[in-house]
């Protein structure tokens, strides 16, 4: 807001209210303050000196990635059909002058209260993010040590205690296949492996 008094009005009115509130005199500075300060809503006029620069100041936070989700309320004293529709689409609430001021603090909670609503919302779903990100890092881990133990299985070691087996032929049964070793040297059995359902089998012993 470029005029003074009223933007030290409603800086009173949200103050009275129990609000923090930071004023700007041109799209600039409030370019600045919201980058800065990052507040939870943006209140602006579209008319700078004259000029319709507050056009340009909510294309330029609704396209910023750090600034594009938050809300902007327009409140103007130019014609509805004057507002473009982009502008209109980009800001989260259109108001036109006058405005009570009760109406004008509804619509700054109602907003919040959506805003607040919607982050702790994004919250939750980011948490379940990481969650499901550390749950398949960690199936991706044990599918890793699966097949590690599969592959040190299958290249002879005994289940029973490690010791490197030795191999003797492959052979099939029931159209399965099975790769045959001779006794573990710690007399823990005679075994062979079931190569399709990479498990042992004790033979003897």
């Amino acid at each position: 807001e470029d005029d003074a008094d009223t933007r030290d009005m409603y800086s009173v009115l949200f103050e009275s209210e129990g609000m923090w509130v930071a004023g700007a005199a041109t799209p600039g500075e409030a370019i600045q303050a919201v980058d800065e300060l990052k507040p939870d809503v943006v209140v602006t006029d579209v008319g700078f000196d004259g000029q319709p620069l507050g056009f340009d100041f909510i294309d330029v936070l609704k396209q910023h990635e750090r600034t594009a989700h938050t809300p902007v309320i327009l409140v103007s004293a130019r014609a509805p059909s004057s507002i473009p529709a982009e502008t209109r689409a980009q800001a989260d609430v259109c108001l036109f002058k006058p405005v009570p001021p009760a109406d004008l603090v509804a619509h700054v909670n109602r907003v919040l209260t959506m805003s607040r609503a919607l982050r702790l919302r994004n919250e939750a779903l980011l948490q379940k993010a990481v969650s499901l990100r550390d749950r398949s890092n960690a199936l991706v881990a044990r599918s890793r040590e699966i097949d590690e133990r599969a592959s040190a299985v299958a290249n002879g070691s005994c289940p029973r205690c490690g010791q490197a087996l030795q191999w003797i032929e492959r052979g099939t049964i029931d159209r399965r296949e099975y790769d045959y070793y001779h006794w573990c040297a710690n007399r823990c059995g005679l075994y062979c492996f079931d190569r399709a359902g990479r498990t042992w089998v004790k033979l003897a012993g």
